[in-house]
């Protein structure tokens, strides 16, 4: 009995460990999603089309319509 409290002990030690990690990285994460839905808010058609014509688009920019498609 004592060594299945002991074991139990530990998992939850272990799983308060995890969970803490995950909220830090949700901490980090909510901020990000927050700005890029801000910025996605106003992004405009027109503003697709500009970037369509560009040959070689910076990372930004690459980056930015990952999330758009994802976000559609």
């Amino acid at each position: 009995m004592a060594k299945d409290e002991a074991e139990a002990k530990a998992q939850e030690q272990e799983a308060a460990a995890l969970k803490e990690d995950a909220e830090f990285e949700l901490g980090k994460a909510v901020p990000m999603l927050a700005e890029a839905t801000r910025v996605l808010s106003e992004l405009k058609k027109d503003d697709l089309y500009s970037v369509a014509g560009v040959k070689v688009p910076t990372p930004n920019v690459v980056v930015c319509m990952e999330v758009a498609c994802h976000m559609f």
